[in-house]
C-alpha cells in the first residue's frame, strides 16, 4: 500500500514545516482532505483492527508539539484579522443600507461591519476544523473560535458600557458610580 511511504514523508518534512506556518496550515489542511475522501470511498487498512483508521492526519496532529505549533500558527493569522476587523475606521459604523439585505439575514437590525468580518471569520474557522477528527476539535475551537467571540463579546461590552456612561452621565451627573 502506499500509505506508509506518505506517513513517512510526512513525518520526515513536517519538522521543516513548523517554521512556515501558513505551508504548515495548508499540508494540515490537504491531509484531512485527503483522508475524508479515503474515508468517503470505503477505505480501510487491513492492518487495523476493530477501530476508526485515524488517517494520515494522524501522524501530524498526533504529535503534540505539532499540533500546538500548528495551532499557534492558526490562532496568528486569526488574531491579525481579527485586529484588522476591528480596527479600521469604519468597523463599528453600521452597514449602508444599500449594502445589506434584510431578507437576507437573520435579524433586522443592521450589523456593524466589524459583525460581519467577525462572522465571516468565525465561519472560515468553522471550516478549518469541521474535518478534524473528534477529539481534535475541541481543543482546535478552545483555542481559537472561543477566545475569537469572547474578545469581541468584551470590545462590544466595554463600547456599550463607555457609551452608557457617557449618555446617561451628562443627562444625571453623580447618579451612576
Amino acid at each position: 500500500m502506499l500509505l506508509p511511504p506518505l506517513a513517512q514523508r510526512l513525518q520526515h518534512h513536517i519538522p521543516q514545516l513548523l517554521t512556515l506556518p501558513p505551508i504548515l496550515a495548508h499540508t494540515i489542511y490537504q491531509t484531512l482532505e485527503f483522508d475524508g475522501v479515503l474515508r468517503s470511498r470505503g477505505y480501510r487498512p487491513r492492518d487495523i483492527g476493530a477501530g476508526d483508521w485515524p488517517g494520515l492526519s494522524e501522524v501530524i496532529l498526533g504529535k503534540r508539539e505539532w499540533f500546538e505549533k500548528w495551532v499557534e500558527g492558526e490562532r496568528a493569522f486569526f488574531d491579525e484579522r481579527y485586529y484588522s476587523a476591528i480596527s479600521t475606521s469604519e468597523a463599528w459604523h453600521l452597514v449602508s443600507e444599500e449594502d445589506y439585505d434584510p431578507m437576507d439575514a437573520r435579524s433586522a437590525v443592521r450589523p456593524t461591519n466589524s459583525a460581519l468580518r467577525i462572522a465571516d471569520l468565525c465561519s472560515q474557522l468553522t471550516d478549518r476544523y469541521r474535518p478534524l477528527p473528534t477529539i481534535y476539535t475541541l481543543p482546535f475551537l478552545l483555542s481559537l473560535h472561543l477566545p475569537l467571540l469572547a474578545s469581541y463579546a468584551g470590545r462590544i461590552s466595554s463600547a456599550l458600557d463607555a457609551f452608557e456612561s457617557m449618555s446617561f452621565g451628562s443627562i444625571l451627573p453623580g447618579a451612576l458610580a
